[in-house]
C-alpha cells in the first residue's frame, strides 16, 4: 500500500471518530433547562383585558413570571396562596408554586383571570 493511499485511509477514520464522537457529545448534553413561563396581559379596553395564556401547566418547584405594560392599572393577585402584584400600568410579578394543585388568580381592578396548574 502507497504512503498516500495509508494516509486517506487515516484521515477517514479520524473523520469517522470525530464524527461519532460529536454524535455522542450531542446525545451527553445536558437537556435544555426549561424557559420560565411568562403570562402577559393583553386588550386595550375593560371588556377586552386578558390574561394570555389563561392556563399555565408547571411542575412543583418552578416559577411563572407575568408582564404588562398596559393602558390602564392592574394586578395579579391570588387568594390561595395570599399573594399579589403591586397595581400599576407597567409591572411585572413573579411567583415560585411549591405543591401540587390549581392556583387561580384575578385582576381586581377588571376581573379578568387566569390559573396555574402545578403537576
Amino acid at each position: 500500500m502507497s504512503p498516500t493511499a495509508s494516509a486517506r485511509r487515516g484521515n477517514r477514520r479520524v473523520a469517522a471518530t470525530l464524527a461519532v464522537a460529536a454524535g455522542t457529545a450531542v446525545l451527553l448534553a445536558p437537556a435544555a433547562t426549561a424557559k420560565t413561563p411568562t403570562v402577559s396581559i393583553e386588550g386595550d379596553s375593560i371588556g377586552a383585558y386578558k390574561f394570555s395564556p389563561r392556563k399555565v401547566e408547571i411542575k412543583p418547584r418552578k416559577t411563572v413570571d407575568w408582564e404588562w405594560d398596559s393602558n390602564a392599572p392592574h394586578n395579579v393577585t391570588f387568594t390561595k396562596p395570599d399573594k399579589a402584584s403591586k397595581t400599576v400600568a407597567m409591572g411585572s410579578f413573579s411567583l415560585k408554586f411549591k405543591k401540587k394543585g390549581t392556583y387561580r388568580y384575578v385582576c381586581t381592578i377588571h376581573g379578568f383571570g387566569g390559573k396555574v396548574v402545578v403537576k
